[in-house]
Formats: C-alpha cells, sequence, structure tokens
C-alpha cells in the first residue's frame, strides 16, 4: 500500500474535521478557522448574484479508509457505507501517527463528491476567502452553507462586483 504525503494544514484539519486558512487583515498575518464567520449577505439570484455556475468533482472521492499501525500491521478500516454503495470504493490508507487517534483522523480523511460554484455578485467588502456564506441560486439549482474558497473584487465603469469561487459545506 501506499501512503500519501500530506501538508501540516491538512493533519491539523484530520484531527479536528476544522480547515485553516492564513488571512492579511489590517497588515497582519492571521490564520483563521474556515467558515467560523459567516458573512450576513445571502447570495441570491433574485438580488445579488449577477452570474453564476456549478461543477461537481469526484476526483477526491474516499469511501473507505485501512488504517495501519507504525509496523504497517492492519488495525482496522473505516467507511462511508452509503457513499460507498453509491459511488463504490475508493481508498485511501492512514499509518497511525504518535499522539494521534487513527480511527479519529482516518474517519475525516473520508470525503464525497465536491461541489463547487463560481459566482459574480454585487460587490461587498466583506466576501472575503475563508468566511461562510448562505447561496439561495435558482438558476444553478444551489441551496446552503458555502465556504468562500477565494475571492476578487473588481471596480470598473463605477460598477462594483465581486467573483467569488465557493465549495459547498452543509
Amino acid at each position: 500500500h501506499s501512503f500519501p504525503t500530506r501538508r501540516s494544514s491538512d493533519l491539523a484539519s484530520l484531527q479536528n474535521k476544522k480547515q485553516y486558512l492564513p488571512r492579511m487583515s489590517k497588515g497582519k498575518l492571521n490564520v483563521i478557522e474556515v467558515g467560523s464567520d459567516v458573512v450576513d449577505y445571502i447570495l441570491s439570484d433574485t438580488t445579488n448574484i449577477i452570474s453564476s455556475s456549478y461543477s461537481e468533482n469526484a476526483e477526491n472521492v474516499i469511501t473507505r479508509v485501512k488504517m495501519y499501525d507504525e509496523n504497517d500491521k492492519y488495525i482496522g478500516v473505516v467507511e462511508n457505507k452509503e457513499l460507498t454503495s453509491l459511488l463504490g470504493v475508493f481508498q485511501d490508507n492512514y499509518t497511525k501517527e504518535e499522539d494521534k487517534q487513527a480511527r479519529t483522523v482516518a474517519t475525516n480523511m473520508l470525503t464525497g463528491i465536491e461541489r463547487e460554484a463560481s459566482v459574480t455578485v454585487i460587490g461587498n467588502v466583506a466576501c472575503l476567502s475563508g468566511s461562510g456564506i448562505k447561496i439561495e441560486d435558482s438558476a444553478t439549482k444551489l441551496q446552503g452553507l458555502f465556504y468562500i474558497e477565494s475571492d476578487s473584487h473588481k471596480w470598473s465603469n463605477g460598477q462594483y462586483t465581486t467573483d467569488l469561487t465557493l465549495e459547498f459545506k452543509g
């Protein structure tokens, strides 16, 4: 079996299921918990969405994680049975690390289909990467809480718009 290399930010996320993001604020570098701040601004096709698109990606799906101890001895498995019955087996492996709960890390490695949206909206300075935002878009049939993955703010011909890439979170 092979063991993928993980970034340190991913390792923290696998322990507590939280994502972190560096963000500049008032000239200082901060590390924020993604989604801990939800923008008080609902994206809606009837009020502020200028254009939108939606995509699904199954490239990073993991439905089963086999666990091994530090001597490569099999110690168990975690699985999302509902997702496995829907999509089949997409397996990863995890070797237990010192001071980490193998079952917790392995469970947090399970991932489903990634849902992502791109929207252009009437400009809003509060829409920043790492924040959560609600969307109600009948054009793409999207509704729910998304995390802002990236933001781009533009002023052109007296109009202020914000381009957002959003990742579905529930």
